[in-house]
């Protein structure tokens, strides 16, 4: 039997931001965090809005050499870290942080027929009204098949 060390996060209807922001300061006080579900994820605000942004994201170019890149992922999980590698600090302590973050598309084998061990958050328990997107959409947007 395996013994998790790790606080596990559903995500089905959290809201990017917020999810972001509590894994984020749970890593810093040296917890480990796994997200499940990270396709997903609510993106607030209009469709076009949301596209628009991580379109011109995956826009930018290198100006000398566009293969060297940045190169930005259209994969759900990856955009979920990324945002939560954004809320980190640019120092040390963020950087052993980040390694704390684990995050999954849909729920991973160790953690199937295990959903007591699944902690939902209290504002992603009602589904998310506004304008807004899941992080799956945006992903099959761009071409990602999961």
């Amino acid at each position: 039997m395996v013994v998790f060390m790790a606080e596990v996060i559903d995500g089905a209807n959290a809201v990017l931001g917020r999810l972001s922001s509590i894994a984020a300061s749970k890593a810093l006080a040296g917890e480990k965090v796994w997200i499940v579900n990270a396709e997903k994820i609510v993106v607030s605000g209009k469709k076009e809005n949301t596209i628009a942004k991580l379109q011109h994201r995956i826009d930018l170019k290198a100006k000398g050499n566009p293969r060297k890149g940045p190169k930005y992922s259209r994969a759900p999980h990856k955009i979920v870290w990324e945002a939560i590698e954004g809320m980190m600090p640019n120092s040390r302590r963020g950087e052993k942080a980040i390694k704390n973050v684990r995050v999954f598309i849909g729920v991973p084998g160790e953690l199937k027929g295990k959903e007591k061990e699944i902690k939902k958050l209290e504002f992603a328990e009602k589904k998310f009204k506004a304008k807004s997107m899941t992080i799956g959409e945006l992903s099959e947007h761009f071409g990602m098949k999961f």
